[in-house]
């Protein structure tokens, strides 16, 4: 909360825009919003934090390319964002709303550095399953959201009853290009080809999943499905992300396989790392994944990693050096 509070976030986020609460209102409503949450649990937020909060979300999750905002200025959108969305789930949302801001979360918590929130947002979701061919639109909210956690078990299921009923509908087409159908079915197989990537490191199914999200935004028979075009659009840039942040990016070349897969497939799964991390592992003279490395001391705060990084180092050392290693974890500071 304090950091969420913190008046220079508040003011990078907000930067000159008009019509927006200044960095000292909006530090108030989030304030209240934070307090009240312990006496009033039905009642929603402001409407103009919740406005503020998509507006924040679309500045930050703007393709830098297009050089509108700065990087910094971005991240900081997206925390801010994630914060006032996380703030309006906790509050209950009806289905599809919290379907929608969930995955606007996800997105800015990933854009906002702080990609381990994305995980526990999409913990508050019911039961998924919605039909790709009666609701589409839901079926790719349903499919972003669970993509978006990195739970590798409950994202394979869900898109196998996904895949299984598009193949049972292609008829003819089983591209489902010029459908209605064509953006709810490249959202699925995008994220199939992405959790491939993610979980095995095949180069080639990050290019696929780039390849469906990017014909799921564009197919013109599927305009009118707003909230997968939506979903493959946010997808198809996070590609990206998740692609560089991911294990088997991070790894130094030449590292065996078997390293990647013990942090991909193991319980929970670990697919991607973030910003503190990745640059710990690419200090070129410093990170722990060097064979001539012997002693390290890693120094971080609470939740941000400690145990992932000693998993990752461990199984890497004992992979390429297969010399014996100690682990000390002091439990006073623990």
């Amino acid at each position: 909360m304090e950091r969420a509070l913190d008046p220079a976030l508040l003011t990078g986020a907000l930067g000159d825009i008009r019509n927006l609460p200044s960095p000292e209102e909006l530090r108030q409503m989030l304030a209240d919003a934070e307090v009240s949450a312990f006496f009033v649990q039905d009642r929603g937020l402001p409407p103009a934090l919740v406005e503020t909060a998509w507006v924040l979300h679309q500045i930050g999750t703007v393709r830098p390319a297009l050089q509108l905002y700065g990087a910094e200025r971005q991240i900081q959108a997206n925390s801010v964002a994630a914060h006032i969305f996380d703030l309006a789930l906790a509050r209950g949302l009806g289905p599809g709303e919290q379907l929608v801001t969930t995955f606007a979360a996800q997105v800015s918590s990933i854009r906002g550095d702080r990609t381990p929130n994305a995980t526990a947002l999409a913990a508050r979701l019911g039961e998924l399953g919605a039909s790709t061919v009666r609701d589409p639109g839901r079926a790719s909210l349903e499919v972003g959201c669970s993509l978006l956690s990195l739970n590798r078990a409950t994202t394979n299921r869900l898109l196998r009853r996904a895949n299984a009923e598009l193949t049972s509908n292609a008829g003819n087409d089983f591209s489902f290009e010029g459908t209605r159908l064509a953006a709810v079915a490249s959202v699925v197989r995008g994220a199939t080809s992405l959790l491939r990537y993610l979980t095995y490191g095949d180069p080639e199914a990050l290019n696929a999943a780039r390849e469906q999200f990017e014909r799921g935004v564009n197919d013109p028979a599927a305009h009118r499905d707003l909230d997968s075009r939506w979903v493959a659009a946010h997808l198809l840039d996070l590609s990206d992300d998740l692609g560089t942040s991911s294990v088997w990016a991070i790894l130094p070349a030449g590292t065996p396989p078997a390293v990647a897969r013990t942090m991909t497939l193991g319980e929970p799964p670990a697919m991607t790392l973030w910003p503190p991390q990745i640059e710990l592992l690419r200090d070129s003279e410093q990170s722990p994944l060097r064979p001539d490395v012997r002693r390290a001391v890693l120094t971080f705060p609470t939740s941000a990693g400690k145990t992932l990084l000693t998993q990752l180092v461990v199984a890497n050392h004992l992979a390429t050096v297969n010399t014996p290693v100690c682990v000390v974890a002091p439990s006073h500071s623990l």
